[in-house]
């Protein structure tokens, strides 16, 4: 079993600096191996914060990184879309980005990427090749509405997450937004295991385009996605953006198959025989953001 103490991630066009000052926080347990931006202030906050060791100023030049660096692992890959790119560019940054995650899980053991998009109104169209390439690769994808204003209060708008997990090493993925003062994108995901279920995590930042609903987290409602890959019962794949509230009859407070006080907070995963060697992280993590070891919010559980 090898111990780690953070888990390796690439990150492509996320260079803010709150982003920056949160990643850079020693309480995160993610450890970005590689990052691309093409705006040198940006690559200036991965090196200067982050301390990332290769930073490319195009998705192209990570792309070749990727194909020439052996020997390391990437758990978790995140990018963001930039809006003032042209349609034509836009094209080009999907297959690239899909290239990318395709040679990250043959080559690098990866089980999850997430890739944030700018919404309609900024331009941004999200070629359906992107997910069909993907999905050959045996990628289950789920592309996931954010609906949070995009400019402000005033306008009402959807940005969009595409989540992937890669079968049969994930069984379901769920997202939640945790509403914190870093504005920090909490993905949780499954694996399947006989004598109990494990969660990973990966913490992706908000872009700055969205807005935190302030009541979106009230009333234990919980906004999530999941991901249901085929098991012994055939089960017809799920993807879907909803508001749960306790009362819902598809919510569950004590599945029999689960023992709920084991699953609240956030818990990490033996991938690829690779585990990390600090179990207190999770509440050092949580401690961070003002939030108790119970979350204000219910972990979702399978539909």
């Amino acid at each position: 079993m090898r111990q780690l103490t953070r888990y390796h991630g690439i990150v492509v066009g996320l260079g803010r600096i709150h982003l920056a000052h949160t990643l850079a926080s020693d309480t995160l347990p993610i450890r970005y191996l590689a990052a691309c931006d093409p705006d040198p202030a940006a690559r200036s906050l991965f090196q200067d914060f982050l301390h990332i060791p290769h930073i490319f100023s195009s998705s192209h030049d990570l792309l070749q990184w990727v194909l020439s660096t052996t020997n390391i692992y990437v758990d978790c890959f995140i990018a963001h879309c930039p809006s003032s790119i042209s349609a034509r560019q836009q094209s080009q940054w999907f297959r690239t980005v899909a290239s990318i995650i395709i040679n990250c899980l043959r080559h690098h053991g990866l089980q999850l990427f997430c890739v944030l998009t700018p919404s309609k109104l900024e331009g941004v169209h999200i070629p359906s090749s992107f997910q069909d390439t993907l999905q050959q690769d045996l990628w289950i994808t789920s592309t996931t509405s954010l609906p949070f204003p995009s400019f402000g209060d005033s306008i009402d708008d959807n940005a969009t997450a595409i989540l992937g997990v890669t079968p049969p090493s994930a069984y379901q993925l769920a997202a939640s937004i945790i509403k914190s003062t870093s504005r920090l994108f909490f993905i949780f995901w499954q694996l399947p295991s006989v004598t109990r279920r494990e969660w990973h995590l990966v913490c992706v930042d908000l872009p700055s385009y969205l807005s935190l609903n302030p009541d979106c987290l009230t009333d234990g409602r919980c906004l999530f996605a999941t991901i249901n890959g085929r098991n012994t019962h055939d089960r017809v794949s799920l993807s879907d953006w909803d508001i749960l509230s306790q009362s819902s009859q598809r919510y569950d407070d004590d599945p029999p198959d689960l023992n709920h006080r084991d699953f609240t907070g956030i818990q990490f995963s033996r991938s690829f025989h690779r585990v990390l060697s600090d179990p207190t992280v999770r509440d050092r993590v949580l401690a961070m953001h003002f939030l108790l070891p119970e979350l204000p919010f219910p972990i979702p559980h399978c539909l």
